[in-house]
């Protein structure tokens, strides 16, 4: 998800390391020639793939592309990226699709995806960063809808 440029990518089967640096090489990465700075601002939680010892070599390297920056471990629901799996689960909800086959629910995931993710959804959702952590703050640290 990104302020440039937001495309989903699917992944067969489980993400890995080599899964992970692969999607960043060809899906972020090339973004950075679309900044001022020349480089990415990447947000990552602490999924474990997203700290592997191959993934701390993979941002090494890539070190004058990306600026990293951790998410606070107990934060996970406010992330901007798992208020938009929500918007996207409820709008597939919404429309009561059967699906019968893997591939059909990636046309559905693919479809929702382009109607909910525009420009205007992303920067709502980075400026609502604050607001959800008041709403942390005032539930004493428990999750927030």
């Amino acid at each position: 998800m990104s302020t440039i440029n937001s495309t989903i990518s699917r992944v067969d089967g489980r993400l890995n390391s080599a899964k992970y640096s692969n999607l960043l090489e060809n899906h972020v990465l090339p973004l950075r020639e679309q900044t001022s700075s020349n480089m990415i601002q990447y947000v990552h939680d602490w999924f474990p793939v997203h700290h592997s010892a191959a993934m701390k070599k993979f941002y090494s390297e890539n070190r004058n592309d990306l600026i990293l920056l951790d998410w606070p471990w107990c934060f996970g629901d406010i992330m901007p990226v798992e208020w938009l799996w929500k918007v996207m689960i409820n709008e597939l909800n919404e429309k009561q699709i059967k699906v019968f086959s893997e591939q059909r629910l990636w046309e559905e995931i693919f479809k929702v995806w382009q109607k909910v993710c525009t420009k205007d959804f992303v920067f709502s959702l980075l400026n609502n960063i604050t607001v959800n952590l008041e709403r942390v703050v005032k539930n004493q640290g428990d999750y927030v809808d």
